[in-house]
């Protein structure tokens, strides 16, 4: 799984050694710290993510939950403050966004339902 905040992104799969925990790795010095300042990082040149760390799944669990409940912005782009991770995420939601125009990734699916109209709350 690949989470994006605003100031870090991390991708997070199974440990194979230990199934209480995940594998959360990063591109980025710094990036696991921000979220897990108790975590034991180590780097690697031998793998495509090259800080790892092992980390409890409830703990994982509970970083996302925190932040998803601590939203308070309604444009996510506009809260990250780091100029090269903003043109990092904005290069990936242009790709995202030429995708969907060109309908490249799902050239067949359509809307089961019409959605309702978007109302202002």
């Amino acid at each position: 799984m690949w989470i994006y905040l605003n100031d870090a992104m991390l991708s997070i799969v199974q440990n194979t050694g230990r199934q209480d925990q995940f594998l959360v790795r990063a591109r980025f010095p710094g990036d696991i710290e921000r979220c897990f300042p108790d975590a034991v990082t180590y780097e690697t040149n031998d793998a495509d993510y090259r800080f790892r760390a092992f980390i409890g799944k409830m703990a994982v669990a509970e970083l996302v939950m925190n932040r998803l409940v601590e939203i308070d912005y309604d444009n996510f782009k506009s809260t990250v403050t780091d100029p090269r991770r903003r043109r990092w995420y904005g290069n990936t939601w242009t790709e995202a966004v030429e995708a969907q125009r060109l309908k490249r990734l799902f050239p067949n699916e359509q809307l089961a339902v019409k959605p309702p109209e978007w109302e202002e709350r």
